[in-house]
């Protein structure tokens, strides 16, 4: 069960708003507003200089925290700017050759769908997954698989339907078939529980600012410990090499430097600390919290409100409820209904992302049953008045 103590310490400053709106950017715990607040401050009264020893220990419990939460190793994860870079360092790092062959689905969002779509430049067979309704399938995934199939790369929730794709299935079919399982957890991680050991996740990237409640510009990677050495990196520094020079001696040896084959090799050029630091109190309230109670109140949440707006005109887009559902509820309707919705919104403090003939919520563990009640009402209401 949720601590609702600690959920109202760190959320009451939303008062009656409700914010759905985590699929697009989270509001931040209280806790990581103070925190990123000091931060400058504890930078400026130490005059720089000593607070690097305070930022190593902060990446190091970071990647601490992290580990616990998806089931791996510190030492398999990198700090990245955000999603997208993640996904590209393997997408274009990867040693894949001409006629190899890469699959993914259609409907992903471009930081994902977009570095593998590049790749054909090289002559990498980009295989695609018709979706269906919002969703597909293991067996979707295995009728374009055969010995050339080097990667299956899908988001462990899609960002527009809310699929949540089998994690497990996928991945045990890709280790019995010697596949790389490449996931974006970027609308999964910090709301669902990821365990990369049990869902056979080779490499999973994740930005900070959804589900892990951190900031922009921050992000981070998981990568399989004998996976690290086979991907080459996008950008090279004395981080990921394996000697370097620092002054006042000057490098004699100019020939390409040696590079480290440990988690370093992926992590090039200074952290973004501050946004380090955001992640480090989102990822720690999300753990005070407990991942597996979180998803458990976020799924009552979606029953409760799905079963109120069944047979009232809005389209779903169905899932199977054992497997599919994620907490981010979408929803089409008539287009011409659009400002309605909005106005409706906008008047009662529901935050969400509305688009031409389209409403996408994502649910979250401070919001609550009454909540759903008050939006089942407003969207029922908007749907009598749309042609």
């Amino acid at each position: 069960m949720l601590n609702a103590e600690l959920i109202e310490a760190e959320y009451g400053y939303l008062g009656d708003a409700i914010f759905l709106n985590t699929s697009s950017v989270a509001v931040p715990p209280s806790r990581v507003r103070n925190a990123c607040r000091r931060c400058m401050d504890d930078l400026a009264q130490a005059y720089g200089i000593p607070a690097y020893d305070e930022y190593d220990n902060i990446r190091s419990q970071t990647k601490s925290l992290l580990g616990s939460l998806i089931h791996c190793q510190p030492d398999e994860i990198a700090f990245t700017k955000n999603t997208t870079e993640g996904n590209s360092l393997l997408a274009r790092g990867l040693d894949l050759k001409g006629g190899d062959s890469v699959i993914i689905c259609d409907m992903e969002h471009p930081s994902l769908l977009y570095p593998w779509l590049y790749s054909q430049r090289r002559g990498i067979d980009v295989r695609i997954v018709k979706s269906h309704n919002g969703s597909f399938s293991l067996e979707d995934i295995a009728a374009l698989t055969d010995k050339s199939t080097k990667v299956i790369a899908v988001s462990a929730v899609q960002y527009g339907s809310g699929y949540l794709a089998d994690l497990k299935g996928i991945g045990t079919f890709c280790a019995e078939n010697h596949i790389i399982f490449a996931v974006d957890g970027i609308q999964a991680v910090g709301k669902i529980p990821i365990d990369v050991q049990k869902m056979h996740i080779d490499y999973l990237t994740c930005g900070a600012f959804k589900g892990l409640l951190g900031s922009l510009g921050i992000g981070f990677l998981y990568c399989r410990r004998d996976l690290i050495p086979h991907i080459e990196p996008c950008n090279i520094s004395y981080h990921t090499a394996e000697n370097y020079v620092d002054a006042p001696d000057i490098l004699q040896d100019f020939s390409p430097p040696l590079l480290r084959t440990d988690i370093h090799r992926l992590e090039a050029g200074s952290s973004n600390t501050y946004g380090i630091i955001s992640l480090n109190k989102g990822v720690e309230l999300i753990l005070e919290l407990g991942v597996s109670n979180i998803f458990f109140h976020i799924m009552e949440l979606e029953k409760q409100l799905r079963g109120r707006l069944y047979g009232s005109g809005y389209e779903f887009y169905e899932h199977d409820p054992n497997v599919g559902f994620s907490g981010i509820i979408s929803l089409r309707f008539p287009e011409n209904g659009t400002e309605l919705l909005k106005k409706a919104f906008a008047e009662n403090r529901v935050y969400a992302t509305v688009k031409k003939g389209y409403v996408r919520m994502a649910l979250e563990f401070f919001n609550t049953g009454e909540q759903m009640d008050r939006l089942a009402h407003i969207l029922l209401d908007c749907r009598k008045q749309m042609k």
